[in-house]
């Protein structure tokens, strides 16, 4: 890259009152001078140390934002050192140059300039006479991954989270120019392992540059550092801790605290010792929940005796998170966790939103669809993520890493316990934050007891305020509150054989996993990224790809249809398959919401997840939009607080048969409903009713329990062979699930000779050279793939992805005709 310079941009001091403290948002009145603008850029060239501080010859780029989304960086070729695993044999099969000169890879969505190394980010800027006898402090919302702060060529110190701002306390300075240097190094930090999504190319992309608020915040010497608060909900009540900067209350200083309700009601209180206060909130305390998401704010005034004011303003809930024997309680209530997980798919920029409007499209696509709760895998997002959810009532689950180094005396260790303490400092106190886990998957020959003392340490800088598991996946310690596993929450078993049973059985929905809840009363079990099956790509997605990452992988997919010819019939796979997808999901889930004794899901996923081969297991692609094989309302009839659950012990029938069909209620709303009437139907195709009646009026209450033990289906009465739906709703509501089943006649006649039935393809050609009518029904491994493998039928569809899991089965359901006589 050409090196140029370019004059350096001079920000001009605002005298307004903005936000600053530890934490950008938290709106400490002080003078703040905004660092965001032009700056200038150097790649690291040769060794990375101080040569650059005194030589200015770079690129002008834009802060905030990453030096990749501004075209900076080396292209992309076979080269390229990327961070994340990816199976040898993508890289050897479909990796390479193409015709058009286009280097593509199938492992993930690509950038169009790579960079991982040193970047060298600098600037002047102007300190005001009125900030020149305040104490300065540098706050960098986000940054990927290290920092290295040089004020006028002099170190000031370095600084290395991915999940909390950089904040550098710079001292005074005098008034006038000086000059600041930033040196961003987003290599891999501390081993927090290469498919981490705090770090990796399989989604976030490993993104160098500064995002967020960039800022020089001054603060009175003596100063507030951080407000904690701790809801006491059983006594209406919370204690509010502050964090001085010398470790206690500013002497001859004056608190004024104000807390104002939700309803807009203020209550005004005084402080002039201590660093606690109990704040007693009365008889009309207001709760936060996914229902009613009631916000308060606290306001505090710190006045010094030089008559100095600093303002610090800080939201909270009033919430009590709890586990009871094997469920989840909120403010006293059992609540059912309906989760997806965000793994930081970001495909228009390659680095995590700070824009609110961003989030809250998220949450309300979550909300649409019917769920309750986010777990962000492997990573932690910028505190407007948590904002927003506190508005509108998501459950939140925050974590740092997916490693197999832990408990080995490694970096990582020191680095994930600061991680853990950091992110309760800085978030703790937002209503919204659930839940809190190391991360993934973890590994290391002393991962256990290395999980176990991670949760006790940042349980109790917590102190209690939510709930902890060690890791999500395996490795659940005795000491975390609840247990995120796959093992026995799953349909689909790991390790399945190419001549696994499960692809035999029929399909069903009696069955449960209460023989994984039963192992253990006393413990909480979440299924741990329930689904990832996989549909067809959206070619039609491919155009929204207008930033910095783009659908390589989509081209590689696309020329192998049209090399194979049946690139006319993509939007048809992607809908075949999308329905396939839809019931899968539905399957399984309703599975997981006949359990008894268990405390929740987390879907992988709602949203489309780009890497690991990409998998595109999502109702909704990555930019949050439902493809168009399914709806959101579709969706919460199966996935939402209140789900009536027909038991069928399988969906074909014969028209002499009576099914005898049990039907349970998963209810987790807001109250128990109260003199409930409950309806069923027969509906054929064309959703005419041909047979219904009332199933049962009852009170719910909140929990798993019996809507009906036994109804009897009499299906002699409607004509056969034909597709039918069965619907129970709640009267009045708008609630209702369905079920699709069949009903043939019990003898069919066949002209001898007319369609000639078999499993050998031998046969059957011979007969077709013969001027027959042959219907070929293979045998399971006898359709071969010219890929690396068999094709191995099954009712699902893939899961994940065949290159990554290598699982059966290997196909994605069927396309056909349904006019078709055959049918």
């Amino acid at each position: 890259m050409k090196n140029i310079i370019v004059p350096i941009f001079i920000a001009l001091f605002t005298t307004g009152l903005c936000s600053c403290n530890s934490k950008a948002k938290n709106q400490l009145q002080a003078h703040v001078l905004d660092l965001s603008g032009e700056w200038q850029v150097q790649l690291e060239q040769g060794t990375g140390q101080d040569y650059w501080l005194d030589s200015v010859k770079s690129t002008a780029i834009k802060l905030p934002g990453s030096i990749q989304a501004q075209g900076l960086g080396y292209e992309v070729d076979e080269n390229t050192k990327w961070l994340g695993l990816a199976k040898s044999w993508q890289w050897i099969k479909n990796s390479g140059l193409g015709k058009d000169g286009v280097y593509r890879i199938p492992a993930w969505l690509q950038p169009e300039k790579y960079y991982r190394g040193n970047a060298w980010y600098q600037r002047k800027f102007e300190v005001p006479e009125q900030m020149s006898e305040k104490s300065l402090f540098l706050h960098l919302e986000r940054v990927h991954t290290s920092t290295t702060v040089w004020i006028d060529g002099n170190k000031i110190g370095s600084e290395n989270s991915l999940s909390t701002p950089h904040r550098y306390s710079i001292g005074k300075l005098t008034p006038g120019e000086h000059k600041i240097t930033i040196c961003v190094d987003n290599r891999k930090p501390a081993e927090v392992g290469n498919n981490a999504h705090s770090v990796s190319d399989h989604t976030q992309t490993t993104w160098n540059g500064i995002i967020g608020k960039i800022e020089l915040q001054a603060l009175p010497e003596e100063h507030i550092k951080g407000v904690h608060i701790y809801p006491d909900v059983d006594n209406k009540r919370v204690r509010v801790k502050f964090d001085f900067t010398n470790g206690s209350f500013p002497t001859g200083g004056n608190l004024n605290l104000q807390v104002t309700s939700p309803n807009g009601i203020a209550s005004e209180f005084i402080m002039k010792e201590g660093i606690e206060k109990w704040i007693e909130l009365g008889d009309e305390m207001f709760l936060w929940s996914e229902f009613s998401p009631n916000l308060y704010e606290l306001r505090t005034e710190l006045t010094l005796p030089s008559g100095e004011k600093q303002v610090v303003k800080e939201r909270f809930g009033m919430v009590k998170y709890e586990r009871k024997g094997q469920g989840f309680y909120v403010n006293g209530r059992k609540t059912f966790l309906r989760g997806t997980l965000d793994c930081a798919s970001f495909p228009l920029t390659g680095y995590p939103s700070t824009d609110p409007e961003y989030w809250r499209k998220v949450y309300e696509t979550c909300k649409k669809h019917g769920l309750n709760h986010v777990r962000f895998h492997s990573w932690c997002p910028p505190e407007v993520a948590f904002d927003v959810a506190d508005e509108m009532g998501i459950y939140l689950m925050a974590e740092h890493a997916w490693s197999f180094s832990l408990g080995h005396g490694r970096p990582v260790d020191s680095y994930l316990m600061r991680e853990g303490r950091r992110v309760v400092e800085n978030y703790g106190n937002h209503p919204s934050f659930m839940a809190h886990s190391y991360g993934n998957e973890p590994g290391g020959e002393g991962h256990v007891q290395w999980l176990s003392d991670w949760v006790d340490q940042t349980r109790r800088v917590d102190e209690g305020r939510r709930l902890y598991t060690s890791a999500c996946g395996w490795s659940v310690t005795e000491n975390s509150d609840f247990t995120a596993v796959m093992h026995g929450l799953r349909v689909y078993p790991w390790g399945a054989g190419l001549n696994s049973s499960i692809n035999k059985l029929a399909p069903e929905s009696i069955s449960d996993f209460s023989e994984k809840t039963s192992s253990d009363k006393n413990t909480a079990f979440v299924a741990h990224e329930t689904g990832q099956w996989c549909v067809y790509p959206d070619f039609e997605e491919m155009k929204k790809y207008t930033g910095v990452l783009k659908p390589r992988n989509f081209e590689i997919f696309q020329m192998n249809l049209k090399e194979n010819h049946m690139a006319d019939q993509a939007r048809d796979f992607l809908m075949a398959s999308g329905r396939l997808q839809t019931l899968c999901y539905k399957n399984e889930i309703e599975k997981l919401l006949r359990t008894p004794g268990l405390a929740g899901y987390q879907l992988l996923g709602l949203n489309d997840f780009p890497g690991q081969g990409t998998a595109l297991i999502g109702a909704v692609n990555v930019f949050w939009e439902t493809k168009p094989y399914t709806s959101a309302k579709e969706y919460s009839q199966f996935n939402s607080a209140t789900v009536p659950l027909a038991k069928f012990e399988k969906f074909v029938f014969s028209r002499s048969e009576t099914p005898d069909i049990a039907v349970d209620i998963c209810h987790y709303g807001a109250e128990t409903l109260k003199n409930t009437t409950f309806t069923w139907q027969v509906q054929n195709t064309s959703g005419k009713v041909l047979l219904q009646d009332v199933l049962v009026t009852k009170d719910i209450a909140i929990g798993l329990s019996i809507l009906k033990e036994s109804l009897k289906l009499d299906l002699d009465a409607l004509p056969a062979p034909a597709q039918y739906k069965f619907v129970v709703s709640m009267k009045d509501s708008g609630i209702s699930n369905q079920w699709d089943f069949w009903v043939y006649p019990d003898k069919v006649s066949r002209q001898p000779g007319e369609v000639r039935i078999t499993r050998d393809k031998e046969d059957a050609l011979s007969l077709l050279a013969r001027g027959e009518k042959v219907l070929y029904v293979p045998n399971d491994g006898e359709l071969a793939n010219r890929g690396h493998k068999e094709s191995v039928l099954g009712f699902s569809t893939i899961f994940w992805n065949t290159s990554w899991a290598n699982q059966p089965p290997t196909t994605m359901g069927v396309l056909c005709e349904p006019e078709h006589p055959i049918f």
